[in-house]
């Protein structure tokens, strides 16, 4: 497998795990509250019911995967991190921010002095030439690396499509049985557990985002040491 098709394989591996363990989730919630409300005189209106929600849920789960490909880079980077971490890197080595990452902070603050506070867009400039250097010399650490953080990052993202997407069946459900409680009953759960993996998500996407950016330093100053010692 090339590197490249590597550092995307998360799409069609965890990524689809992920948004399958959400329908999963949502088709027992479904089958636990049926259970539990549903009588023998009702049972064939909750099994449609039933049926009815869980193809909402599978719809959801289908427009998430086209949903995420719509988001923009500048989207993409706005709701999973605020910023690029590489934006400051360089001032935040200064800052002493990346001290016990595998790389000798003092003298990275030398070898980068003249990139200490020039723009955001000039510090992820020299931060992706050193990345492009990184993959030309076929670092393992950084490709597994770099999967990683856009793996997060699409898991976040697609925690924000299915989230989006649910509340808009939750309403459609609701407006359709003319019964909000109902449907929050049968919901609440996929819902709580959005939420939950909303907050877990995203912090995990920017420390893997934070993780990449150290990772590509440590190896161009350990890459300097070996050209210094040669």
């Amino acid at each position: 497998m090339e590197k490249a098709d590597y550092v995307k394989s998360y799409r069609d591996k965890e990524l689809r795990q992920y948004v399958l363990a959400y329908l999963l989730a949502c088709i027992a919630s479904l089958g636990v509250n049926t259970q539990v409300s549903g009588g023998k005189v009702e049972s064939f209106s909750s099994i449609t019911e039933l049926v009815s929600a869980s193809v909402f849920v599978g719809a959801i789960c289908i427009l998430s995967m086209i949903f995420n490909e719509l988001w923009t880079e500048g989207a993409k980077t706005k709701l999973a991190y605020g910023r690029l971490a590489s934006d400051t890197v360089f001032s935040d080595i200064a800052n002493g921010k990346y001290r016990g990452q595998g790389f000798d902070c003092d003298e990275a603050d030398e070898v980068y002095i003249h990139l200490i506070g020039v723009s955001e867009d000039k510090q992820t400039a020299e931060w992706n030439k050193m990345l492009r250097n990184c993959k030309d010399a076929e670092r393992g650490n950084v490709f597994d690396s770099q999967r990683s953080q856009l793996m997060t990052r699409d898991i976040f993202l697609s925690t924000v499509s299915l989230l989006i997407m649910t509340i808009a069946v939750i309403l459609a459900l609701s407006v359709s049985y003319q019964d909000f409680f109902i449907v929050w009953k049968n919901f609440w759960i996929p819902f709580a557990y959005l939420i939950t993996m909303l907050i877990v998500t995203r912090i995990a996407a920017k420390n893997r985002a934070k993780r990449l950016v150290a990772l590509v330093i440590k190896n161009d100053v350990q890459d300097r040491q070996s050209r210094t010692k040669k």
